[in-house]
């Protein structure tokens, strides 16, 4: 089991997510606005989750690290998402990378950046100009 959502009479409705039977630990949960999707980086699962509000369909987009074992925590695989113009932006706190994932081609475009990883990833629209 996984994320939870409320529905339209403010009862909250499980969501199962790919493999998180044992319990996936995630630092927090965003939603695109662009993509009408919610963004959970599912941990120790090895996946980054993306569930439509509307239907509660999930799809999964794999390439990320992932742990051999739920600790109860959330310092394992992918743990933080944020939407960037194109791309969206991933935590892998196990591989102590940022990875750069296509949405609509659902795969990992980049990975590899920085040794020094924060653990919540947020885009900052004052310090980029135009770039991605």
């Amino acid at each position: 089991m996984g994320a939870s959502g409320a529905s339209e009479k403010g009862k909250f409705i499980a969501i199962s997510l790919p493999g998180g039977q044992g319990g996936i630990g995630f630092d927090d949960l965003g939603f695109s606005a662009s993509l009408h999707r919610v963004l959970v980086p599912a941990g120790q699962s090895g996946t980054l989750d993306l569930i439509d509000p509307d239907t509660r369909k999930v799809s999964s987009i794999r390439g990320f690290a992932n742990g051999t074992m739920f600790d109860g925590g959330h310092g394992e695989g992918i743990t933080s998402v944020d939407e960037g113009k194109e791309f969206l932006l991933v935590t892998d706190r196990t591989a102590r990378q940022l990875d750069v994932v296509d949405p609509k081609e659902q795969c990992l475009h980049a990975a590899g950046f920085g040794a020094g990883l924060c653990a919540v990833c947020r885009r900052d629209e004052r310090n980029l100009g135009n770039r991605a």
